[in-house]
């Protein structure tokens, strides 16, 4: 079993990041249009966390930082019950096992403050 920091540094190195959706495109050769096609379609999903406030109708994402990337995983696969197929996809069962096998299935990646998993 390896310790904790190993797996946040492994979760950490399978995460792209960008600073905004010209950069996105840039190295994924995919337009605004295509990208939402993709949403549309199902193989890219927005699972960008934050704190919604009901009273005046706004929703402040997290910051992006290791910490809420982690989170913003777990709660994904709390969401769609990925449990049962990760399993076999990884040794540790445990919460950052499980969010590693994650990333490492999936392609997560930042565009500026939002968090997105490409699912195909």
């Amino acid at each position: 079993m390896r310790n904790k920091q190993w797996l946040k540094y492994d979760i950490d190195g399978c995460i792209e990041e960008y600073s905004s959706f010209e950069e996105y495109e840039e190295f994924n050769h995919v337009n605004i249009e295509e990208f939402e096609q993709l949403q549309e379609y199902g193989f890219i999903s927005e699972i960008t966390c934050g704190t919604y406030n009901g009273a005046t109708n706004t929703f402040v994402p997290w910051a992006i930082n290791l910490d809420n990337l982690i989170d913003t995983i777990l709660q994904d696969i709390r969401d769609c019950d990925y449990y049962e197929v990760l399993n076999d996809y990884t040794d540790e069962q445990t919460p950052l096992g499980y969010i590693l096998a994650y990333v490492e299935m999936y392609n997560v990646f930042t565009i500026g403050n939002k968090v997105f998993v490409d699912l195909d």
